[in-house]
């Protein structure tokens, strides 16, 4: 009986080996992109630097350009974009960096990258529908500082209007939009008036939204730039006298 026992005790660790190594194989296939098989014509060719530690993001470079992931805050304009490749990434979002297991690319898809292409080549960012990887040189985390040039006005439920767009000879910040001497607590219920996209200076092709909300006949915004003004447990502050004039007239005009 023991005998018996010790044979069908190595038939079920056989199976599970067995049914192990099916899986494995299965989401290789499904997940990856064998180097000799699945690796797309226009894959971009990027070195990974990858991270270990919990709260760090891997960067890879790609032309001698060491690229890292944006703040989600950042969207791309696809209009002002063209393709440029194909990126390897972690899962069939494509949120982060690939997984690879004996150098092969596991739970891994290549996704459909685009950028905006300078004279000399350059890319400041790669993006995809998922993620957007920005140059390490460029620092647009740095809120106070971000230097924007140009915005455009939507309003919720209606349609774009290209009368929308103002382009501005000077630069401005979100610190100069705003008055932080007026700021007042979440308030109980706040309803979108209208908001922006706003384009930074430095790198064509991104832009974030700033949204408004009509409090007494001003317009207030989050305090924390390109915050959701849905969300009422925040601070909101009044735009500066020159603010208020430029929002007051797009929303009149459209």
């Amino acid at each position: 009986m023991a005998g018996k026992k010790n044979r069908n005790g190595h038939m079920k660790i056989k199976n599970l080996i067995v049914f192990f190594l099916v899986c494995v194989i299965a989401v290789c296939f499904a997940g990856c992109r064998p180097a000799s098989v699945f690796v797309p014509d226009d894959a971009l060719n990027v070195k990974w630097n990858y991270k270990w530690f919990p709260g760090q993001q891997s960067t890879f470079f790609y032309n001698n350009v060491e690229y890292e992931l944006l703040d989600r805050i950042w969207r791309i304009d696809w209009s002002a974009t063209e393709p440029v490749g194909s990126l390897l990434l972690l899962g069939p979002a494509g949120c982060d960096a690939p997984m690879v297991l004996f150098g092969i690319p596991v739970l891994s898809n290549y996704v459909n990258a685009e950028s905006c292409v300078s004279e000399g080549g350059e890319l400041k960012f790669i993006g995809t529908v998922y993620s957007i990887w920005l140059d390490s040189r460029i620092d647009l985390n740095d809120k106070e500082n971000v230097l924007f040039n140009r915005i455009h006005l939507n309003k919720p439920g209606e349609s774009d209007d290209e009368d929308s767009d103002i382009v501005f000879d000077d630069a401005f910040t979100f610190g100069e939009m705003i008055d932080v001497t007026n700021v007042i607590d979440g308030i109980d219920e706040t309803t979108m008036t209208c908001y922006i996209e706003t384009f930074p200076q430095e790198v064509e092709g991104l832009y974030c939204f700033i949204d408004f909300v009509n409090i007494d006949g001003s317009f207030y915004t989050p305090l924390e730039m390109c915050g959701d003004a849905n969300y009422t447990e925040q601070q909101f502050v009044l735009l500066t006298d020159e603010w208020q004039e430029i929002i007051s007239g797009l929303v009149a005009k459209n």
